[in-house]
Order: structure tokens, then sequence, then C-alpha cells
């Protein structure tokens, strides 16, 4: 989105929210105006635009910078798997986990792995008792998968730029395994 694109964006918000906008002058519109411009770059106007309409008719309140971005990826993402229903998943790959827990563990998605961690865990799982099967292991899991989805999400949120200089710094450090051969 462009400065432009945003100046527009917060006219609309000064004209829903004209108290909060009454006593800035000129310089610090163009600097607010200016950082949101840089938070929101990656996003099409299209997007905030709708984003804005969505959080004015929900909020008495001018949005933040956060809320607008947490509203864009409300209203642009699929939605998201529950932790209930990716036990579910979890519990059915367990039923043939003695035997076939392999081939289970590859039917499931991808964010029901990562917080599985490997094919072992189904294994293993089905050897417990179904008590603490839906107790204990269920517990650990959805907590497991909720503060995964968490990360995902809070790294989602992230500005293009912040995401490419993680990577950049990520690809520079030392792998786990490449630690592991040196300290042999």
């Amino acid at each position: 989105m462009t400065f432009q694109e945003t100046a527009k964006i917060m006219a609309v918000f000064k004209a829903a929210y004209p108290r909060y906008y009454a006593n800035i002058d000129v310089e610090e519109a163009r600097r607010v105006t200016t950082l949101w411009a840089s938070m929101l770059a990656d996003y099409s106007y299209e997007t905030v635009s709708n984003a804005a309409k969505a959080l004015i008719v929900s909020s008495k309140f001018p949005p933040t910078i956060a809320e607008v971005i947490e509203k864009i990826q409300l209203l642009t993402k699929e939605p998201e798997l529950t932790e209930g229903e990716a036990w579910s998943m979890v519990r059915k790959a367990i039923r043939n986990g003695i035997y076939g827990y392999k081939e289970e563990y590859r039917k499931l998605p991808d964010k029901v792995k990562t917080a599985i961690g490997n094919p072992l865990m189904i294994h293993e799982w089905a050897k417990v008792s179904a008590d603490e099967l839906d107790t204990v292991v269920a517990s650990n899991f959805m907590r497991n998968f909720r503060s995964q989805m968490k990360s995902k999400q809070e790294y989602e949120s992230l500005p293009q730029s912040v995401k490419k200089f993680a990577e950049e710094i990520s690809a520079k450090m030392p792998k786990l395994e490449e630690v592991n051969e040196r300290n042999k």
C-alpha cells in the first residue's frame, strides 16, 4: 500500500473518529501516516480498506496497526484447524497406531504433524490406556498445538521486511545437526 492510499485510510479513520484526530497537526499526521504506510506496505489498499471498515463498525475507538493487521488476517485466511479438530485427527490415527503409525502420520496435515513431533509418538500413544490418552496426552497435545498455532500467527503478522531479516539471520545460524557433529 502506498503513502497516498494510507492517507485515504487515515482520512476515513479521522471521519469515523473525529475527536481522536482533532488535535493532530499536519506534521504529526504525516509521521503517523508514514508509520502506518510502512507497517501496512505488504497489503493491498482494498484489503486494508475492508479491514478498516470492519473495525469501524465494531469498535468505538480508532484501531491500532496491530488490530488492523489482525483483522486483515481474519478476513483473508482460510479457517484454522482448532485444537479439538486436530486432536480428533490424532485420535483417529492412534487407532491404527501400533502397526500403521508411519502411514497414519503421513496422512495428517503438516500443522498436526508439527505438534506431534514424529511418527513414533503415534505408536507410543497407541500403547497408552484410554483414560490417560483422553486426559494427559490430549491435554499436552492440545497445549502444544495451540502454542504452535499462536507462534505461527504471530510470525505471519510480521511485516515482510522483518520476516526476510529473520530468515537471513536464521540461514546464517548453524543447524542443530551441524552443532552436534562439531561436538562429537
